[in-house]
């Protein structure tokens, strides 16, 4: 799948997507076309947007020139989402392989030296981390992955602890409480929600 710039690119964004709207579509219809179809992009976005040794997941690649490594939780997510589903589909353990790498490389090189989550500046990027939310716990349910459980609620718990005094608002960066009567926007306060919606509590 491309994107039209000035130049031909083909991005992770548009591409893992792209497997996850395939798969809903044949978990729907059951027509095999669309998990074919899924299976043969998943395969072009591995090939050149994804690291199989550190399970980094590229942002672009633009006409024939390298790949670019810049990393997002974003991306991350959806490459893992792509993967469960199709592990789901096909049995094959290798799809499953690669979302645990993904995973593992958001865990334990995006996130910080106490394993909370990244954050970028932007209006759009403060759902990243609910993009995120909503594919982990796929990993974790339908992959049987409940070792990322206490590190998702770690992140829950440090942004639950530092939310704004006049708002109750958390925002996306999740050490820093927001300033008490500045608002904080929708994109930058639903990561934690969407985190706690599907994050059981411990027992």
């Amino acid at each position: 799948m491309e994107w039209a710039w000035k130049q031909r690119g083909k991005t992770a964004c548009i591409n893992y997507p792209t497997v996850i709207g395939a798969m809903t579509l044949y978990n729907i219809t059951r027509d095999e076309d669309y998990a074919t179809k899924a299976i043969g992009v998943y395969n072009w976005a591995r090939t050149n947007l994804f690291n199989t040794s550190t399970g980094a997941v590229a942002d672009n690649k633009v006409d024939n020139n390298p790949a670019d490594w810049t990393t997002h939780t974003y991306n991350q997510a959806s490459c893992i989402g792509a993967a469960v589903m199709l592990y789901k589909k096909t049995g094959d353990v290798a799809y499953l392989n690669d979302a645990v790498l993904a995973a593992d490389f958001t865990k334990n090189k995006m996130c910080d030296g106490n394993g909370i989550l990244p954050f970028e500046g932007g209006e759009e990027q403060g759902v990243y981390n609910a993009i995120l939310a909503q594919y982990m716990i796929r990993l974790i349910v339908d992959g049987n992955k409940p070792d990322y459980l206490p590190w998702l609620r770690k992140n829950i718990n440090t942004a639950y602890g530092k939310r704004s005094s006049s708002t109750g608002l958390m925002g996306k960066d999740y050490n820093t409480t927001p300033p008490a009567g500045t608002p904080v926007s929708a994109y930058d306060a639903c990561s934690i929600p969407a985190l706690m919606q599907v994050v059981p509590p411990e027992k």
